[in-house]
């Protein structure tokens, strides 16, 4: 993951060379920056930010802007979005585990074997969330600051040796 997010490198080399080719047209090119842009950076950040904007504005704001409506009605929104969110999250689940292929044959004497396959499937699904931010979001957020501090991660290329 670290590598991947490592990516977000290529964003000012394709800005660079796009300002400099007149022949692809320019829709095309802000195609390709906002998929860059919105796969590399918010990949990164979107997980974090969901876990702590609902409640920022409160910690944040000055006691004459808690009283505004949106800063109010902030974390509620948030918990609405979320619960979308949770919604499509299992519709998802759901899907994933009617499409499951067909269960190997070396499995399907084990008694138990095809309700164990359902659960952990399901309960892969429940800890998306976490992982989602653990796996996912910290490790793009540690590359991307390396990369932007200059401490580079380096690659280590294995030496190939053919075998007579």
């Amino acid at each position: 993951m670290t590598r991947w997010a490592y990516g977000v490198e290529h964003f000012a080399y394709m800005v660079w060379h796009f300002r400099k080719c007149k022949k692809m047209p320019a829709s095309k090119k802000w195609i390709y920056i906002w998929n860059q842009t919105e796969g590399v950076y918010s990949w990164a950040t979107a997980p974090i930010l969901i876990t702590i904007m609902g409640y920022l504005p409160l910690y944040l704001a000055e006691k004459q802007a808690m009283t505004n409506v949106l800063a109010q009605n902030a974390p509620l929104i948030l918990e609405k979005l979320m619960h979308f969110g949770m919604f499509g999250l299992i519709v998802i689940a759901t899907m994933s585990v009617v499409i499951l292929p067909p269960m190997p044959s070396n499995f399907k004497n084990k008694k138990y074997a095809k309700y164990y396959r359902y659960v952990m499937m399901f309960v892969q699904w429940l800890i998306f969330p976490f992982t989602m931010v653990l796996f996912g979001s910290i490790p793009a957020v540690d590359s991307q600051t390396r990369l932007m501090l200059g401490k580079y991660l380096g690659f280590w290329v294995t030496e190939k040796k053919k075998i007579d």
